[in-house]
């Protein structure tokens, strides 16, 4: 009896279940909002009544100064929000506008993993303005942004830390409205497959797109798409447009599309099997219009897959064009393609492709200044408006120095449509298929202007 009464008094008992929910605090500091979120799971909404104040609605599970109700707080300068480690939550409503007064700072910290969603609901007629700039850092983890219907005045810097990441800036106001950013856009990706959308927005600046290594486990690059979603007008980029990839491989890669662009564009591919594609799939009727020099560039090591212009929609260049390409199998289009300038294309070894208005709906390209294309060796093929697009013609107005690198090349000229050489003399027109067992097929009836010179070609 005596031994049982002990393991009675001994016996521990179990205590009930209790969850400890997240906690967000709110702080009123020289004027700036600063919601500050903890290690748990952190869920609140955002939300504006007034001019001047934010509403701070907790999600399940989370409270807002130990209140489970919205919580409104006035303030005249930046809204900071600190959310830190967790699987953290955070969107705007925008069932009504929210106008901020200051800066917009995002701030995920950069210790601890965590799922992190960063999003806007209800858009419509409505915005998410913010007068000074947007700063969103992530540390480590699987995230999400979407932001629709955002003005910033200033600056914007979104910063990932490893792991996957989708990024979405858009406009869903319908035809003729945009999302803005007033000054530079910058994404900063550490690693992992990084998905990037530039959709139906404006930029006063430059835009950059950093992409670092690729997911570990499958060499996935993930992808960067600057067009419209929704709009029959072009966005405008008043500056540079720059995307760059470290590693990895990407079937969507690198698409340009319903955009002016002012100053230049570069897009580099990286080491891995990459596509890029500027005018691709576009919304508007207009062509891609970039005012600069359009570089693409690929790694030693890659494999890339490379689309400029598209039949009947097509890209104006205002001044170079350069085409780089990596050492492995590359293809490279050009349709309905405008160059002021010059336009280089150097391809690596490998069996190389390069055609020039072969796409049936096609319309031409005019190359205004002198052309160059060189492969290196492989079993090479090019074609000048072979393809389909019968009622195109393509245009040099100055010297063409073709080169087929070693191997058995190919060259096909003019065999669907008209091709002009308006080069005067005595600047060179030759297509020279170098060492190999080069074949050609050429449809004189289909040059116009001056002949060209073909050298080691059966």
């Amino acid at each position: 009896m005596r031994t049982n009464s002990l393991r009675r008094r001994l016996r521990v008992e179990h205590l009930e279940g209790r969850d400890v929910p997240a906690a967000v605090v709110t702080a009123l500091v020289n004027g700036s909002l600063f919601v500050i979120g903890d290690v748990n799971a952190d869920t609140i909404t955002i939300s504006q009544a007034a001019p001047g104040q934010v509403t701070i609605s907790p999600g399940a599970g989370t409270t807002v100064d130990g209140l489970k109700v919205p919580v409104t707080r006035s303030f005249l300068g930046n809204l900071v929000i600190r959310l830190g480690a967790g699987n953290d939550n955070l969107s705007f409503d925008l069932f009504r506008p929210i106008t901020l007064p200051g800066s917009l700072v995002i701030d995920y910290g950069t210790m601890g993993m965590g799922t992190k969603t960063t999003t806007t609901t209800n858009a419509g007629q409505f915005d998410l303005r913010v007068a000074g700039g947007l700063g969103i850092r992530y540390a480590a983890g699987q995230v999400t942004t979407t932001l629709d219907n955002l003005v910033v005045g200033g600056n914007a810097l979104v910063v990932h830390g490893a792991g996957d990441s989708v990024l979405t800036f858009d406009n869903l106001g319908g035809a003729g409205q945009f999302s803005s950013i007033g000054r530079n856009l910058t994404v900063i990706n550490t690693r992992g497959m990084a998905e990037n959308n530039l959709l139906d927005t404006n930029v006063g600046g430059n835009v950059t797109f950093t992409n670092g290594l690729a997911r570990a486990s499958d060499n996935a690059a993930g992808s960067t798409t600057v067009k419209n979603a929704n709009n029959a007008a072009r966005a405008t980029i008043g500056g540079n447009l720059v995307v760059s990839n470290l590693t990895g491989d990407s079937a969507t890669g690198d698409t340009v599309g319903d955009v002016i662009v002012r100053g230049s564009v570069g897009l580099f591919l990286g080491s891995g099997a990459f596509r890029a594609a500027v005018a691709d799939a576009a919304v508007t009727a207009a062509p891609v219009s970039i005012g600069g020099n359009l570089i693409v560039r690929g790694a030693a090591a890659g494999e890339d897959t490379v689309a400029l212009g598209a039949g009947g929609t097509g890209l104006k260049v205002g001044q170079n064009v350069s085409a780089i390409t990596g050492s492995r199998n590359a293809a490279i289009t050009m349709d309905d393609l405008s160059v002021a300038g010059n336009t280089a294309v150097f391809t690596g070894a490998g069996a190389d492709t390069v055609a020039i208005d072969g796409a049936a709906a096609a319309k031409g390209s005019t190359f205004g200044g002198s052309f160059t294309l060189s492969t290196g060796p492989g079993a090479d093929a090019v074609t000048i408006n072979s393809g389909s697009a019968s009622s195109a013609t393509t245009v040099f107005n100055r010297a063409v120095n073709v080169s087929l690198g070693l191997g058995d090349d190919s060259l096909h000229l003019a065999t669907a449509g008209k091709v002009r050489f308006d080069a005067p003399i005595p600047l060179p027109v030759v297509f020279d298929g170098n060492a190999g067992m080069n074949t050609k097929m050429v449809t004189t009836g289909n040059l116009v202007g001056r002949h060209p010179t073909f050298l080691h070609f059966a």
